[in-house]
Formats: C-alpha cells, structure tokens, sequence
C-alpha cells in the first residue's frame, strides 16, 4: 500500500508565487494535458504559499506540508478513489520515478546546480546559497558522497548502455606544463548519437609521448568502464604519426580530424605571405602594451588581434583587424617609443589579396594538399570515403574494398529484421556526421 506521503509528492504539485498568479484557464490547460509526459525544466526558487495543484484534476488544496497530509487525503479519497491504481498505470507509462523522498530531490539539485553550473563544491555551504537557495541545506561532505556514489552508478552502466560496438574519439591538451590526454566513446542508440568522457588525465607515463603509451592509455579508459576493446570501429583524431600509429596498434582506422586537416592546408597557404603575416603580428603585439593601446583607443574603438596558432581562422581575423585599424595605427607608431615596422603599401595590397584570390583553395578540397581524398595524409582512404558515402546515402556505391573496410558496421539481416528502424551501416552515417 502506498504512504499518504509517497501517494501526495506523486499526485500534487507545490505551487509557488509565479504558480499562484497564473490565470485560471492556463492551470486548466496545464492539467488537461499528459501530465507525465515530460519532465517539467527547472525554475528560479520562488515563495510557497503551501497550495498544492492536483494533477489529476484543475483543484487546487491548501496543506501545511509540515503539518501532514489531511487536506490532500481528504481530496484524493472524495475525488479519486481510485488514485493507488491510477498512480500504478502512470508509472508504467512513463518510468518517471515521481515517488522519491525530499531528501533524494535536495541532493539531485545540489549536484544539478554544481555540476551543470561549474561551481565549486564548497558552494553549497555559502551563506548567501543558503539563504537564498530553496533547496534543503547540504554539507560539502555529504555532496561528495552522493558524487562518488553517482559516479561508481554511472561506471556501471556504462558499458550496458555503449553496446557492441562504438568510435573513440581522443585528443590532447596542455595547461602550461601539463599536458592531459581525453578519451571519449561514441556510439548510436535510437537513432541518436551518444557520446561520454571516460577520461581526461596525464598520459601513464609523462615521459613517453609514443603511440604504445597512447594505446595503453586509452586501453586503461575502457578497463575501467568494463568496455570490451574489440567493440571499437574506429579511432578518431588530429592526422599526426602518432595518432595513426595508435590507430594501428588498437586495429582500428583512424578517421582524422577534418578540421586538423584544413589548420594544415590554411598554414600551408599562409606560407606565401610569411614576411607580411610577421610583420602585422609584430605591429598587434606592440599595439598590444599599455602605452600603444591607450593612443590606440583615443582613435579608434576597434582593439588589436592577436594570432593563435591552433585556429588558421585567426589569421584572417588579425588581417581583417588590421586592414580596419591601419590608418590608427600607422599614428600611433609615430607617437610610441621603439614603433614596430608597419608593412609597406605593397604589403598591405600583397595581404588583402590574400582574402581575395587564396581562400579559393579551400572550395576545391581535390586541389589542396590535405584536404583531398587521395591526400598522402589520409592513411585509411577506403574507410573514410565509405563513410562519406553512407553519410550522403550512397551505400549502393561502395567498391568491395571499401565495403571490406566498414565490414564491422554492416548490419546482419537479423539484426534488421529485429528492429525496423535500424538501417543499413547507419551507426557509420551518423558518426561520420560528427567526426572532426
């Protein structure tokens, strides 16, 4: 038999200061529609008036919830007698599990506000959370057990829900001297993809940059999670030697990152204009200093760019900025200490076609260097153009050898027949769509 408690929190719905203003007909339409069919979204705190809303019907019940539940029984029993059996039915329907303590919901939202938030955990025992917070008050401690519990419950299921078969995705990463390696998997399910971090730490041995460490590392990542290592299709990740080592290693093609490969055709092309790319990025950083930006900003609003050496788009942007500021600048080398060379006028003619005529490169992939398909960076040439092709819904156009090279993803007719909606090499077709 259900508690009057669990039977309530299922059944009625606390209503709040924003609730409590909303016109009669728009509580009428909420409560005329499947009330189990979506997870309400979170809402800002707001004040109780301690009414609840029956989800069943429009009414509306004044109850003191720390007084017990005698107005909300007495409703049920004369309007819904039948509410056990209809709790049931609602349950089966959904799997919302709406019967949970107060207890369970103040953790939840504790670990929904930290953790989607970005805050610290200590945040919890601020004084103005606290005081403004709706939720029941939470230790640091106590948040970090139910995390470290949330965290062993999601490990566990993990490998259940990847299934057989799934990419990795891996990159690396440097904050000063250290340098961490992320390991994701991703896989489809209800023509869905999915994608979950299994880690993101130091390599095993820092020391050891080599393709056999990098296997190891992401081997270890799939132990951990109890995710069978043969299950992988593919490996994907920037287009460099040891990436395509450890590709090998794991028996995998690497599917490289598109956007590595254009980084690399755009630093190619930037080649050209070397001296004159030199030169701007000499003039931002000096425009850059304290006393250059000050005369820069009684001429202009406009701030310098500056280049990143990761992104070839910032090159364009630092041209681009430069082109705009120039006249500014050219006055402010002349009142600065120790100027910085400005490009000469056929420089900056030389640069401004660089935005004209060599971006045209880059709409011709089988003209480019890395961006082709028979591009001698590409190294499982038969595997990514099958891909291609299933992505585009070409799969009556595979050559054998491409064929042979997605063998993995091909779907056994029992597998077909078990679920109508499983398509052919479909898994391939939405990966494909988000690799690099």
């Amino acid at each position: 038999m259900t508690s009057n408690a669990a039977a309530c929190r299922f059944i009625f719905e606390e209503l709040c200061e924003a609730d409590e203003r909303a016109p009669a007909n728009e509580r009428i339409e909420r409560f005329l529609e499947v009330s189990t069919s979506a997870v309400q979204p979170a809402r800002a705190p707001q004040r109780s008036f301690h009414r609840f809303q029956c989800r069943l019907c429009p009414s509306i019940i004044a109850q003191n919830p720390s007084r017990g539940y005698t107005n909300l029984m007495n409703h049920l029993q004369a309007r819904h007698p039948d509410y056990e059996q209809t709790m049931q039915t609602m349950v089966a329907e959904t799997a919302i599990p709406y019967a949970c303590s107060e207890k369970a919901k103040a953790a939840f939202g504790w670990i929904d506000w930290i953790v989607g938030g970005e805050l610290p955990l200590n945040f919890c025992e601020n004084e103005l959370t606290r005081k403004y917070a709706k939720l029941s008050p939470i230790s640091k401690a106590t948040l970090k057990k139910y995390l470290a519990a949330l965290v062993a419950l999601v490990e566990g299921s993990l490998s259940i829900r990847a299934g057989e078969l799934y990419a990795l995705l891996f990159d690396g990463w440097s904050a000063g001297s250290d340098h961490f390696v992320a390991v994701f998997i991703c896989y489809t399910k209800g023509g869905e993809r999915k994608r979950h971090l299994l880690a993101f730490a130091p390599l095993i041995d820092e020391t050891n940059l080599t393709a056999p460490n990098h296997k190891d590392f992401i081997l270890r990542a799939l132990e951990r999670f109890n995710i069978d290592p043969h299950g992988a299709v593919c490996l994907n990740g920037d287009n460099c030697a040891t990436n395509i080592s450890t590709a090998r290693l794991l028996g995998v093609p690497l599917v490289g990152c598109s956007s590595h490969r254009l980084n690399l055709a755009a630093e190619r092309v930037f080649k050209k204009y070397e001296v004159e790319l030199n030169l701007i990025a000499v003039v931002m950083q000096k425009l850059s200093t304290t006393k250059a930006s000050g005369h820069l900003r009684r001429l202009t609003p406009l701030k310098t760019v500056r280049r990143n050496a990761t992104r070839w788009s910032s090159t364009f942007d630092m041209v681009d900025r430069f082109l705009e500021i120039f006249v500014p600048a050219c006055t402010v080398m002349l009142q600065v200490e120790d100027p910085a060379l400005m490009p000469s006028p056929a420089q900056v003619a030389r640069v401004k076609s660089l935005r004209k005529n060599e971006l045209s490169i880059f709409r011709s992939p089988e003209k480019a260097h890395h961006l082709g398909t028979n591009a001698a960076i590409v190294k499982f040439r038969y595997f990514e153009d099958a891909t291609v092709k299933i992505q585009q819904g070409n799969q009556g156009e595979l050559l054998a050898v491409e064929l042979k090279a997605v063998g993995k993803l091909v779907a056994s007719p029992t597998e077909l027949n078990a679920d109508d909606e499983v398509e052919d090499l479909g898994f391939a077709g939405a990966h494909s769509n988000g690799a690099g």
